[in-house]
């Protein structure tokens, strides 16, 4: 069975500059980039950029699955404009989780499925 995964990532406060696009070129070769995308398909291997921390520097929305059954949703909200407490009713142990880093609040949507697609 082959492998797959998929990667997208969103800006939707603000476009990249072509400094920090530049930077995200450098994490893989596979990278399709415009100032509010980036897209990582693999179908050998991994993606090695550290997808967590691409996230909390420059985007706002990870949209990732892979052809086992993994799929994630995550979204990089501003600290001044979130409540914390809006999400501990939904919070779910490994599945829906809540952290912050000093400027955000990271909503992390985790589902995996056994049998894959």
């Amino acid at each position: 069975m082959s492998e797959y995964q998929y990667y997208e990532f969103q800006a939707i406060d603000r476009p990249l500059t072509v400094k920090e696009q530049d930077e995200i070129r450098k994490r893989s070769s596979r990278v399709k980039l415009t100032p509010t995308q980036a897209i990582f398909e693999y179908h050998y291997g991994d993606f090695r950029g550290g997808s967590e921390e691409i996230l909390t520097q420059y985007f706002d929305m990870m949209f990732y699955i892979a052809n086992w059954g993994t799929w994630q949703l995550i979204f990089r909200f501003p600290k001044a404009i979130v409540d914390l407490n809006w999400f501990q009713p939904y919070e779910l142990e490994d599945t829906i989780t809540v952290s912050t880093t000093s400027k955000y609040v990271i909503l992390d949507i985790h589902i995996t499925e056994e049998e894959g697609i």
